[in-house]
């Protein structure tokens, strides 16, 4: 049943308003420039592992949410600090914009999803369709929806204005991982450690006639830009791509030591980012599907990754506490 709470109002002293201008213009990272990618900055102000990053769709936010119960948000015009968001009364675990950048959604280990007002309207809401941690959230690229996943095994499709639960998808028989919405937002992934992808047809809510049973357990999957592919991040150390039309493998991408946590690809899906608990971030090419670049820096795991909007920046967060920017200098 779904707990909502009186919204808090945001103040300006709180979160400052969002600057209109654009940040200096980087070069974005091709494939051939993979190899000189650098480490360019490195935010330390967490206490704690931090567990996903996300980039406003305009570039000009950072978000990071981390097991110190906050979620921070970092300024790309300056690569300073911008805001510290607390709330939440246990680890956050994950963090997402709304398509429009006016939402940001946390979940938690609090059972609880938090609604920040970013620009325009500064309220708060709390959402509790869940019995049990929150582990992943996603905004469906056209906006309406919102998804969630938890350790009770369930996946909740909520309405992201009027934050009503649609739809509760049941089916899975362990911890619900990974969500991912297509990129025309008819359909839904979902990845479980019971070792199964599942697709659902987000307008009748139904399940689709479409599960990958893996060889191992899973921790992220991710829509290629094409709509017709998906990755998903596994604890062997694997990254496997399936076509969804043909219901194959298409490939197993191998680098990792251990468990892959996270990933993300750039807007043309010429590139896949992934952390892994072997501390590094690596970058693919989805040509040859083979490591390109291997980014080395972070003193633990690496939880979280994404690609900046316009695919000059990535960003991780690790268990080291700290976050990274990586990008092509000059």
């Amino acid at each position: 049943e779904t707990q909502e709470v009186e919204p808090e109002r945001l103040t300006e002293d709180v979160l400052p308003v969002v600057p209109s201008e654009q940040p200096e213009r980087r070069p974005e990272i091709r494939l051939e420039d993979a190899q000189q990618i650098a480490l360019l900055a490195t935010f330390t102000e967490h206490t704690d592992t931090v567990h996903a990053v996300a980039f406003s769709p305009d570039g000009l936010l950072l978000a990071s949410a981390s097991a110190d119960r906050s979620v921070r948000l970092w300024s790309m015009l300056d690569g300073q600090a911008f805001a510290l968001l607390r709330g939440h009364n246990g680890a956050v675990r994950d963090v997402a914009f709304s398509p429009d950048g006016n939402t940001l959604v946390s979940s938690a280990a609090d059972n609880l999803m938090r609604l920040w007002g970013i620009r325009g309207n500064r309220d708060i809401y709390e959402l509790g369709g869940h019995t049990d941690w929150v582990l992943r959230v996603h905004f469906a690229p056209r906006g309406d929806l919102l998804a969630s996943t938890s350790v009770d095994e369930m996946t909740v499709l909520w309405d992201a204005k009027t934050r009503e639960v649609l739809g509760t998808l049941g089916g899975h028989g362990d911890w619900v991982t990974g969500v991912a919405f297509s990129p025309d937002s008819t359909m839904l992934a979902t990845a479980s450690y019971d070792g199964t992808i599942r697709f659902w047809n987000v307008a009748r809510r139904r399940r689709l006639h479409i599960v990958f049973n893996c060889a191992s357990m899973m921790e992220d999957i991710v829509f290629a830009p094409t709509g017709t592919q998906v990755a998903a991040a596994f604890q062997d150390g694997k990254i496997r791509l399936y076509s969804i039309p043909k219901q194959t493998e298409i490939a197993a991408l191998t680098g990792h030591q251990h468990t892959v946590y996270r990933m993300a690809y750039n807007a043309d899906g010429s590139l896949l980012a992934s952390g892994g608990a072997d501390g590094t971030v690596r970058v693919w090419d989805m040509q040859t599907h083979t490591c390109c670049a291997v980014l080395e820096g972070h003193e633990g795991p690496v939880w979280g990754v994404a690609f900046s909007p316009d695919g000059s920046l990535i960003a991780s967060s690790s268990e080291d506490g700290t976050v990274r920017l990586w990008g092509l200098v000059g």
